[in-house]
């Protein structure tokens, strides 16, 4: 898989290709959907179990496959191992992630909201406060929040009535 020649780790092309990668790739993909469906986190949509459970086991298969295929075609690009191997590990994941973008986006919004019909879930506190501030506003009340600053935790009402 990874061998040291002359100090200088190099994957070989092969290794991604290996049998052996699919149980791995399958107990991993298993590992992340079990931790995601545990902790549940929010996808941005309302769905019932079984349709969440779909979309987060897409997702991390999906995600799995064109990373391990995008470090297998940059594996295969530098045959005569000039290339260390973390670069490779890097660029593989920008090619990844280009790629998995346009997919994830089709998994959620395409298939969940508009095939299926899911509605869309809003965070309002956070679309609220977003309108609300911008720029160094923001910047100065998160800080006079760490701080505890005033009555309300650093409100900036004070700033926004005089115009400073």
């Amino acid at each position: 898989m990874v061998s040291i020649n002359n100090r200088v780790m190099r994957i070989q092309a092969a290794s991604a290709n290996r049998p052996a990668i699919i149980p791995y790739l399958g107990a991993t993909g298993f590992a992340l959907w079990a931790l995601v469906m545990a902790l549940a986190p929010d996808p941005g949509f309302h769905a019932p179990w079984p349709w969440l459970s779909l979309f987060w086991a897409l997702q991390i298969t999906v995600g799995l496959i064109v990373l391990q295929a995008t470090l297998y075609l940059m594996g295969r690009a530098d045959q005569r191992g000039r290339m260390p191997l973390w670069s490779l590990v890097v660029m593989s994941g920008f090619m990844g992630a280009a790629v998995l973008t346009p997919l994830y986006w089709l998994i959620g919004e395409g298939l969940m909201q508009r095939v299926l019909g899911f509605a869309e879930t809003f965070d309002t506190d956070e679309l609220i406060s977003l309108q609300q501030k911008s720029g160094w506003a923001e910047l100065l009340d998160e800080w006079l929040n760490s701080l505890r600053l005033g009555e309300r935790g650093g409100d900036l009402s004070v700033f926004e009535q005089t115009g400073r």
